[in-house]
């Protein structure tokens, strides 16, 4: 197959960034959405973070460092000019402490996966369990950041239980992108 062919049938870069600003837009809005899992309240956003963790892997392994770090920025971006002209158009509240926590909290913690995944994949054989710590790190990153910055530096009683029941849900996604990412990582290997 020619180069010229084979760059056809490749996936465009602004699909990839589309999903992950899709995702980050999405996470965004479903902060506010909680669903009750016994005495505590937990964000519906816990479904979408280790997705856009995933999305943001295929990217740097398709694309490599830099288009990946320009799509954590492009995506945060539109992100926050989203909520902030939906809060605008729908007369909501402009709490700019929970503007700078998504903001804050997404940036930061992409970063962090991107770097460590960068590492990982330029020189590892993306081992299961440093891939899936890599995903829990940059999890927690966000949760700690975000509860932080939104809750003024006021701990609630159930602080510390809501951030372990949300991180424990996206661990268990962030297996399964694990054990799907390194299957796929071995197969384009051989």
């Amino acid at each position: 197959m020619t180069k010229k062919k084979q760059k056809q049938l490749e996936e465009p870069f602004w699909i990839y960034l589309f999903f992950l600003t899709s995702l980050a837009i999405f996470s965004s809005v479903l902060r506010g959405i909680k669903f009750d899992l016994d005495l505590y309240s937990i964000s519906v956003s816990v479904f979408a973070y280790p997705m856009i963790f995933y999305i943001s892997n295929i990217i740097t392994r398709k694309y490599g460092y830099n288009k990946s770090l320009e799509a954590i920025f492009i995506s945060a971006t539109i992100m926050i000019l989203f909520m902030l002209i939906s809060g605008v158009l729908f007369n909501k509240d402009i709490n700019t402490l929970t503007y700078l926590g998504l903001f804050t909290s997404y940036l930061i913690s992409s970063f962090l996966n991107l770097v460590i995944y960068y590492f990982l994949f330029m020189n590892t054989t993306l081992p299961k369990i440093t891939l899936f710590t890599n995903y829990l790190f940059a999890i927690i990153v966000s949760e700690m950041i975000y509860l932080v910055l939104t809750l003024n530096g006021v701990l609630a009683n159930d602080f510390w239980m809501v951030l372990l029941l949300e991180v424990g849900i996206q661990s268990i996604f962030a297996f399964v992108f694990t054990i799907y990412e390194q299957k796929n990582y071995i197969l384009k290997r051989i």
